[in-house]
């Protein structure tokens, strides 16, 4: 489900939280629930699947820039959490995100480069041990 609120009208109008329910054959399922930080950006998310059953639910924590510092998943029926920790450049610009499993073990690692324009360029992920698993390049098409 995607919500039709941007952050700016989030921001001004001063959501605090919007809900999907759905309405199917007499009973009130829910769909979707999002709880915002003061910055527009979702802080919480809540997922669920077509019973009404919570699958997965992320919290975010945000530093006094407002950018994303911790991920924290859980998915409640399997029984598994993921916390990732996001760090940045002075320029503002991610540039790695360290994720953990529930026993608190680096699993793996992301890390961002960006051109001089300040657009991402690369993602390379590499394991716990510095292996890497994947690079993700990203390049860019302008208007004329």
């Amino acid at each position: 489900v995607t919500f039709a609120q941007g952050k700016k009208t989030v921001r001004k109008l001063n959501i605090e939280s919007v809900t999907a329910v759905d309405h199917e054959n007499g009973r009130v399922l829910n769909n979707r629930k999002k709880v915002f930080h003061k910055s527009g950006e979702v802080a919480e998310d809540y997922d669920y699947d077509k019973h009404g059953e919570l699958v997965r639910i992320q919290k975010y924590k945000f530093n006094d820039k407002d950018e994303v510092i911790e991920k924290v998943e859980n998915y409640p029926q399997a029984r598994e959490t993921t916390r990732t920790v996001c760090k940045y450049n002075g320029l503002g610009e991610k540039t790695e995100e360290l994720v953990y499993n529930g026993n608190g073990t680096m699993i793996k690692m992301h890390r961002y480069k960006y051109n001089s324009q300040g657009l991402k360029t690369e993602r390379t992920t590499t394991d716990a041990k510095g292996n890497v698993i994947s690079i993700r390049k990203y390049t860019y098409t302008f208007k004329r």
